[in-house]
């Protein structure tokens, strides 16, 4: 089969002899791919579905990541109790910190939302499970053989020829297996995992070289820059946290007018595709979690006993002790990104990451349970209380990404013709 042209939900596929009849087949915008069954035709068509619903009825999917078997219960419970839809994310460091890596996590979350859906009634193709920040082809050709709905292929640390090349090998590649791609533009500041970039090294992308991008690559969603950063600070002690929506409005109609299906099409007109774009570092980090997370200390017992000595018996130097306790007095810092602004972006970004606030609360659970029973040596009490905390986070950003109750009967075109 050689193909000829097509866009980001249908293409058409033409043989080389008369006698057979064009094909559709759903990919991205790729033409170099060769072949394409008909069943991972399908998936990507889903896939890509799934991404451009809630641009349509107006929410935001959630995309939390996971690095255990109880934080992945914890989001994928939250969804099924709340009929959110949900971004299942791993991450390099998750993929790091789990023996059989990318592997482990697909048998994992494969199993829990098979359970689960059954146990909550929910649909279980409402749940999707992807990689977060793959720093190189090998990486996303390993997630996509293991069987990842989805991958992100992040080489905006290169050059924007280099960052195309690399993109567009990771596309060919899944594209011809029915995963989906996302691919990243900009640059944001922070750390996260294997991710860290000064703020003198990040930036903004431009609405041109973004619809330049995705015609050049074929990428299904694009994460941009404007304005969010990883980790738990994300702004300066005296900059007012935003969002660049403008530009973000700007970025999402110069792609949308490059894509194939639209030409000689208005936005306005029903059958106008929307495109995917991805919110990174858009955790809230808000000060009530941080001051729960700074609560309960974790200091020596030797510490304490001298502490406790200089108390009772008025010996010992109490400076040299303030100075070796005071280390274990740090607190967690975070300027996040309000919740009132995840409104903004409605209707704008398919797709918004959260893993600081999962963080945040799973380690602030954990500690207040050990403070509480100093005497507990099982584990399942502790992890039981951070996977509630995870739980809780997770079904909050579900209600105020207004995707709760959006999984009830979710249903793509391809379910609906059968």
């Amino acid at each position: 089969m050689e193909i000829h042209s097509f866009s980001p939900i249908s293409i058409q596929s033409y043989s080389k002899t008369k006698e057979e009849k064009p094909v559709s087949i759903p990919i991205g915008i790729n033409t170099d791919i060769v072949s394409f069954t008909g069943i991972h035709a399908s998936k990507l068509t889903k896939m890509t579905e799934f991404m451009t619903k809630p641009l349509i009825e107006k929410y935001t999917i959630p995309a939390l990541n996971i690095n255990n078997m109880e934080s992945a219960e914890a989001v994928i419970e939250a969804a099924f109790k709340t009929q959110s839809p949900l971004i299942v994310q791993v991450s390099a460091g998750a993929r790091d910190y789990a023996k059989g890596g990318e592997k482990t996590f697909v048998a994992m979350f494969k199993t829990l939302r098979s359970e689960l859906s059954k146990k909550y009634g929910g649909a279980a193709d409402s749940v999707r499970l992807h990689l977060d920040h793959g720093e190189d082809f090998k990486v996303c050709k390993d997630c996509v053989d293991a069987g990842f709905d989805s991958v992100m292929i992040d080489a905006s640390k290169h050059s924007f020829e280099e960052n195309v090349a690399i993109t567009k090998q990771a596309v060919d590649y899944a594209h011809k297996r029915g995963v989906f791609v996302e691919a990243e533009l900009g640059r944001l500041a922070g750390v996260e995992d294997k991710i860290r970039v000064q703020s003198k090294d990040a930036a903004f992308t431009d609405p041109l070289e973004a619809a330049e991008f995705v015609r050049l690559t074929g990428c299904d969603s694009l994460a941009v820059s404007v304005g969010t950063s990883h980790g738990a600070v994300k702004y300066a002690d005296d900059e007012k946290p935003r969002i660049d929506t403008r530009r973000l409005r700007k970025i999402k109609r110069e792609i949308e007018k490059i894509l194939p299906e639209n030409q000689g099409k208005k936005p306005s007109d029903q059958t106008w595709r929307q495109f995917p774009i991805v919110l990174h570092g858009a955790s809230s980090a808000p000060k009530e979690l941080f001051k729960e997370l700074n609560e309960f200390l974790v200091v020596p017992r030797k510490l304490t006993s001298k502490i406790m000595t200089q108390l009772i018996t008025g010996k010992g130097n109490g400076e040299k002790i303030a100075e070796e306790l005071l280390p274990y007095l740090q607190m967690a810092k975070s300027k996040g990104v309000p919740e009132r602004i995840y409104s903004s972006v409605t209707g704008l970004v398919a797709k918004l990451n959260v893993d600081t606030d999962l963080r945040a609360k799973v380690t602030a659970n954990i500690k207040k349970t050990m403070a509480e029973n100093p005497t507990n040596i099982d584990p399942r009490k502790y992890n039981k209380a951070g996977r509630s905390g995870q739980s809780e986070i997770a079904a909050h950003k579900m209600e105020v990404l207004n995707s709760a109750g959006k999984s009830t009967g979710i249903k793509t075109k391809l379910d609906i013709q059968g």
